[in-house]
């Protein structure tokens, strides 16, 4: 394939990451890249700081409301897609890399002959510890994906996943084409699992490449595991996705578990996301009941056939 490269970021109230991104992108080598960045209705005039750069490589595109990660993403990889790209790359602008990180990561999706590839991700503010080192699924009666954070030198340089963040994802045209964007009922958080499920169940591989990285600011926009706005967020899109492949009664009894894991909690801090924890499983469990559900069984089939 060739060395172009769409890139595609949501923008919201993204200032204070947004030079660094910049900086990082702008720097490039032996590649030939375009960012399309979403904005989703910002206050903080990040998609104007954007726009004044005058760099023709970057195209703004501007929500009027906050729609969402899933909807401004596919509002961006739609706009790639018009253009004629036939390879696209999801990327957070709370993220920072070298030189090279997109020529590598075009020479390791050629070498592997990859449609969907990932590196390793690193804490920007920890960079000897991984925050997305692979991924998989966990078949417990709760289901969740589960980023590996155990990295080791002794690890291959690459290796066939279950999941893989979209922090940072790279896709072929012909991945859509087959399953199609986000879903986009997901508000934020989730999707990327339910993309990495799609992808499984058509027996499309996720390529993890330990030897390229990226650092990753980890919830610098959205406050952080702990903050109000994760659990909400969180803990929703947990819900829908338990909904839309394993349905009501698998996810009425995740809920209550998760529930009394968390009352069971000895310090103040898990107590106190309970009531914030336990409104978003509801609201989650209210918003799937709308919605088109598959069946467990086809996801768990071809998680067997390809594991």
């Amino acid at each position: 394939m060739s060395n172009a490269v769409d890139i595609v970021t949501v923008l919201f109230n993204s200032g204070d990451v947004l030079d660094r991104f910049v900086a990082s992108l702008v720097g490039q080598q032996g590649v030939q890249w375009r960012l399309i960045a979403v904005d989703n209705a910002s206050s903080d005039g990040c998609a104007d700081r954007l726009e004044a750069l005058g760099d023709p490589r970057i195209v703004v595109l501007r929500n009027a409301t906050n729609t969402g990660f899933a909807r401004a993403t596919n509002r961006g990889l739609r706009h790639a897609l018009s253009l004629g790209s036939e390879f696209m790359m999801l990327l957070n602008n709370d993220t920072a890399f070298e030189p090279e990180f997109l020529k590598d990561l075009l020479d390791a999706r050629d070498h592997h002959q990859a449609d969907v590839i990932a590196p390793r991700i690193l804490y920007l503010r920890d960079p000897d510890h991984a925050w997305y080192a692979g991924g998989h699924f966990n078949n417990d009666w709760i289901f969740k994906s589960i980023h590996e954070e155990a990295d080791s030198p002794d690890e291959p340089d690459h290796r066939i996943v279950d999941f893989a963040s979209g922090c940072c994802l790279g896709i072929t045209r012909a991945v859509t084409d087959t399953i199609d964007l986000l879903d986009e009922r997901f508000f934020v958080y989730w999707e990327d699992t339910d993309f990495c499920m799609r992808l499984k169940m058509e027996a499309i591989p996720i390529h993890y490449v330990r030897g390229i990285t990226l650092l990753h600011d980890s919830s610098a926009l959205t406050g952080g595991p702990n903050s109000q706005t994760f659990i909400r967020l969180f803990y929703r899109g947990y819900m829908q996705l338990l909904m839309k492949y394993f349905g009501m009664v698998y996810a009425g009894r995740a809920a209550l578990r998760l529930i009394a894991k968390h009352h069971a909690h000895r310090d103040n801090r898990g107590r106190r996301a309970l009531p914030t924890m336990a409104g978003a499983l509801v609201r989650g469990y209210l918003i799937a009941l709308i919605a088109p559900r598959l069946p467990a069984r086809k996801f768990l089939a071809a998680w067997r056939r390809t594991a």
